[in-house]
């Protein structure tokens, strides 16, 4: 398909979490109703909307839902929906990240220019992995670019502006979740030209997020979020059990250790990967 100008926005999720789907969406209504891009849903099966499904999503934030199919890999997933979006350009986002403030339309429009005046494979909206890069300011945004050898230069996390055909070139005969695909991505990317840029000094979404991996962990859901989506109004129908202070205390500590030092954490991963990959 020949891709025209225009940024679009990608939910990436799977038929399984359909039940959080169905709350982003309500924190997308309530936070993001202006939305001038058009949305969509990529998931597996239209199983997952079957009439009667208590997770079944009534699309009054997505424009189309794409179904890739069930039994395939994340990224063959993520492949297949940027080649049915007509846009070069997608932001792509998770499922269980929910809004919980105000999305600034405006500050995104800027980020997409930058995008496009540096032709950027990658820009990420966030400055949660930034590293005390050279900052360039315009278009009322501070951005920097992020180096070859910076770990976790790929990742689904946090929200970015994407070019489709980037995406494309980095899957090119590869078949990856979505961990590997940060692992296996980064590494990828060094062999591309185009540039990859993240956001400094602040994020463009606010989301529920007190573990800053979203709202569910394992499968299960992260602490407080039911809370939250009461507080909220949103409604959650879902037969996921919560976190135990177990898990939480878990997955705090692993938080900690990848802040620490996040470049030796993606070694370990990376070795742990190869060793995988040849046994």
């Amino acid at each position: 398909m020949e891709k025209e100008e225009g940024l679009s926005l990608l939910l990436v999720s799977c038929d399984k979490y359909m039940d959080i789907v169905s709350v982003f969406e309500q924190s997308a209504v309530k936070y993001w109703p202006g939305c001038p891009f058009k949305k969509y849903l990529l998931t597996e099966s239209r199983d997952c909307r079957a009439e009667g499904d208590a997770n079944a999503v009534t699309p009054r934030f997505f424009d189309e839902v794409l179904m890739a199919g069930r039994g395939k890999s994340w990224s063959d997933c993520l492949l297949y929906a940027v080649r049915q979006i007509p846009t070069r350009h997608v932001l792509v986002m998770l499922d269980d990240f929910i809004l919980s403030a105000p999305v600034d339309g405006g500050k995104i429009d800027a980020a997409f220019r930058v995008v496009q005046d540096k032709r950027a494979g990658i820009f990420k909206l966030s400055d949660r992995d930034s590293r005390g890069a050279a900052v360039q300011s315009g278009e009322g945004i501070s951005f920097s670019e992020i180096g070859r050898d910076e770990p976790y230069r790929v990742s689904v996390n946090p929200p970015a502006i994407w070019d489709s055909l980037y995406i494309e070139s980095l899957l090119d005969g590869h078949s990856v979740s979505a961990w590997d695909f940060e692992r296996e991505g980064t590494v990828w990317s060094r062999d591309l030209s185009q540039s990859v840029w993240r956001l400094s000094g602040e994020s463009l979404f606010s989301f529920f997020d007190p573990t800053g991996d979203g709202s569910v962990g394992r499968g299960r859901l992260v602490r407080g979020f039911r809370e939250f989506c009461g507080r909220e109004g949103f409604v959650l129908e879902t037969d996921r059990a919560d976190m135990t202070w177990k898990d939480g205390a878990k997955k705090a500590v692993k938080g900690f250790i990848y802040r620490l030092n996040p470049a030796l954490i993606f070694r370990i991963q990376q070795w742990l990967f190869e060793r995988r990959e040849k046994s």
